[in-house]
């Protein structure tokens, strides 16, 4: 446990030193001290030159050099602004990257420039642009602009190369960030954290606005459009169609900043979804944590996954932040090249509370990717592991520690670590656990949806003997095999669900303490 000073932001590990550092929004970098439970300033805001505005992202790139996004607020109007230090004695700052200004909205809706990373090869640089709207709405700054809701540079990700010569200029205009291929995808509302799983695939939190929409876990991919402000949270913005009225809104909770500021409102002139454009879902949480979602029409809440839905992809209003995988798979059991994601919000919170789900907590990801070789997860696993935080901010996994920044909001704060046992690694390229339980994965299941037969195929790091479960929504058994023989390597085997209503089941997978699940849809036969 270490303690941190007020307004940290950031917390990044160096690839090559193995340093922690952590950013505040005056752009201070601190360096970790893990073991005396220490921290000093390594670099002061006046060494990159981002002091005028907050900076809200850093990262570490392959080669130990650390990137600063720094927000320049210049009046009424905000531009980016991206330093690069590369590593020596002392470092190097330069400028990479500035983008032309555009108007703030001069709201708490003002997301700004914030989550960043950098991809394996030290190639590109991602940075999250937030949005200047709740919800699209229009925000004229107490009248000095007119009608305007979001620009072409705001509510995007923003890809940067690392490897041109001179400053990257962004311009706000959509035909020139496609253009010179910095507008990598669009749609988002404020991705406040960015992470590549093991498979290369760039994950993405999102907090969704004040109105009780999911908040979102999104495989982000080049083009893609996420929906924002059309849609957040698999619903739809309700202001986009004629005639809307806020009092009849169920999911709008009316001690919501936007509902309190009269930013909901019947809007006749709300701009039409851009023409040909399919809007890419979020990730599904199929249980059995952070899934408690409203009911548009009655207003009750209710668990997603005990009422066979899904969520997407977390409670509302839960403020996912610190995203963070496995990468290297060197984490044993369960936690083996998974993710991990914090929760910033606390239950007391207005929004949150009447959700009665807890937040200020550590979530287990399990991603479900729907090919075995190919593309993103199309769902999840959740499981909270620990609680106990007081607003979470950051986290980054160093070898099998996972560091926590908790923020006591307004105040100072704790770096938390928490250890995860090691996946030992035996002489002939197979991954052993320090247990003796085998790693299991189910590799695929086919058809899905079906109409009641399927084909399970696992992949485990041993031979073993294994249950096979389908569970229904309400966790009910509804078909099981029992002590089945896998080998090392992959297995197969075929059950029928014949007597299986439509809906929804999971299949399961266990041997000892040892187990994976992933859902499936049972449609009518022919």
């Amino acid at each position: 446990m270490t303690s941190v000073p007020a307004s940290v932001v950031r917390l990044v590990a160096d690839p090559l030193s193995n340093n922690l550092f952590f950013l505040r929004t005056n752009g201070d970098i601190h360096r970790v001290d893990v073991d005396a439970g220490t921290s000093s300033i390594a670099f002061q805001s006046s060494d990159h030159g981002l002091a005028s505005g907050p900076t809200h992202g850093l990262a570490a790139g392959p080669d130990g050099a650390l990137y600063v996004v720094g927000n320049v607020v210049n009046g009424p109007e905000l531009s980016l602004r991206v330093v690069r230090g590369t590593p020596g004695t002392p470092y190097t700052w330069t400028t990479i990257a500035e983008s032309q200004p555009y108007p703030l909205s001069g709201t708490a809706f003002d997301h700004l420039f914030n989550g960043v990373v950098v991809d394996e090869s030290g190639q590109y640089l991602y940075v999250n642009s937030g949005s200047r709207t709740d919800h699209g709405e229009i925000q004229n700054r107490s009248g000095s602009i007119n009608d305007l809701r979001e620009v072409p540079i705001s509510s995007a990700i923003l890809r940067i190369p690392l490897d041109e010569p001179g400053v990257v200029y962004l311009y706000n205009d959509d035909d020139s960030l496609a253009a010179g291929g910095y507008l990598f995808a669009d749609g988002v509302r404020n991705s406040f954290d960015l992470a590549f799983d093991g498979r290369g695939n760039l994950i993405a939190t999102e907090n969704s606005g004040d109105r009780d929409d999911e908040d979102e876990i999104n495989w982000i991919r080049e083009g893609a459009h996420f929906g924002f402000p059309w849609r957040m949270g698999g619903n739809d913005t309700p202001m986009q169609f004629a005639g809307y009225v806020p009092a009849s809104d169920l999911l709008l909770n009316p001690t919501a900043t936007a509902a309190q500021g009269g930013f909901f409102y019947d809007d006749p002139a709300y701009p039409p979804p851009p023409s040909g454009v399919t809007f890419a879902d979020p990730i599904a949480n199929v249980g059995p944590d952070a899934n408690v979602l409203r009911d548009a029409a009655t207003g009750a809440t209710f668990d997603a996954d005990v009422s066979g839905q899904h969520a997407y992809s977390l409670t509302p209003h839960r403020s996912p932040l610190g995203l963070v995988f496995d990468t290297a798979a060197v984490l044993d059991g369960r936690y083996n090249g998974n993710g991990f994601v914090v929760s910033w919000t606390n239950a007391g919170s207005n929004l949150l509370d009447p959700f009665n789900d807890p937040g200020e907590d550590l979530l287990l990801l399990t991603p479900f990717y729907p090919e075995s070789e190919f593309g993103g997860p199309d769902s999840m696993q959740v499981e909270q592991i620990a609680t106990g935080f007081s607003n979470p901010i950051d986290a980054v996994l160093r070898d099998t520690s996972l560091y926590v920044v908790d923020m006591v909001f307004g105040g100072t704060g704790t770096l938390w670590e928490l250890s995860f046992p090691r996946m030992s690694s035996t002489t002939d390229g197979y991954d052993e656990p320090t247990h003796d339980l085998p790693l299991l994965s189910i590799a695929a299941v086919y058809p899905n949806p079906t109409s009641g037969r399927i084909t399970i195929r696992v992949e485990s790091s041993a031979p073993a003997v294994v249950d096979l479960t389908v569970f229904d929504v309400l966790g009910r058994t509804v078909s099981t095999v029992s002590q089945w023989s896998v080998a090392r390597g992959q297995s197969e085997r075929t059950v029928t669900l014949n007597q299986v209503q439509s809906g929804l089941v999971f299949v399961q997978v266990r041997s000892g303490s040892e187990f994976r699940s992933v859902p499936v849809v049972i449609v009518p036969g022919p």
